[in-house]
């Protein structure tokens, strides 16, 4: 498995921020935004609404970022890309190869789902990653699209073994995993390496010297890491 010369950098859930005017995280604007930007690709997360269609947001509910105590399960597609949380269709066209998109599961994947990823990225899944914490949705993906990367999204513990007992071909981390040694038992085993989240100019320091494969940030961090190219 070739490594990449440097880092792939990824936008946190889209480009957003904490201005009044700034856009919110996982919205359109936010990923729309990432078409002007010097960015080689972009994560974010999905859940699917009442009615079955797949829909881009992070939290179940709608209350941290839209102000809506309503889970997302409750409600359907329609009802809620009126409140800002767009479809994953729409957010596949606006955002085609060569952008990487790191596709975050939530939730298990429905046929639905893998249905729209393949018309927008091929059987082979071109320039993406299927990744979650929950290594039964990414074995269900295994089923279903075997030929799409998968990653293991890991914030404790021993994250190579967890990677390898879900048979996943990448690890992505919290910060405070990094090691020497993880890269050096990831090159052994041919896993890839992935980071998340630096949001302050202290966290880019955290990443060291050592061969990521991908990098997501946000903020000030993901500014920093855009600057020093």
């Amino acid at each position: 498995m070739n490594v990449a010369a440097r880092p792939l950098i990824l936008a946190h859930r889209g480009l957003h921020g904490s201005a009044i005017d700034a856009p919110k995280e996982n919205s359109y604007e936010a990923f729309a935004a990432l078409l002007r930007a010097p960015l080689d690709g972009v994560e974010f997360d999905v859940r699917i609404a009442r009615d079955g269609e797949p829909v881009v947001i992070h939290d179940a509910s709608l209350a941290r970022t839209h102000g809506d105590p309503r889970a997302v399960a409750d409600l359907d597609a329609d009802e809620l890309t009126t409140l800002g949380v767009p479809r994953l269709a729409v957010i596949l066209q606006l955002l085609p190869p060569p952008l990487f998109l790191d596709i975050e599961l939530k939730v298990p994947p429905t046929p639905l789902l893998i249905e729209q990823i393949r018309q927008a990225r091929g059987a082979a899944g071109e320039r993406m990653v299927i990744s979650s914490f929950d290594p039964a949705h990414l074995r269900q993906v295994e089923a279903d699209a075997p030929s799409w990367e998968r990653w293991l999204n890991v914030e404790e513990g021993d994250p190579l073994a967890a990677a390898r007992a879900a048979n996943c071909q990448g690890v992505a981390v919290a910060l405070p995993l990094l090691s020497r040694q993880l890269f050096h038992e990831a090159a052994l085993h041919k896993i890839r390496v992935a980071a998340w989240t630096v949001r302050a100019e202290s966290d880019v320091a955290r990443l060291g010297s050592e061969n990521l494969y991908a990098v997501c940030g946000e903020g000030a961090g993901l500014s920093m890491m855009l600057s020093s190219r």
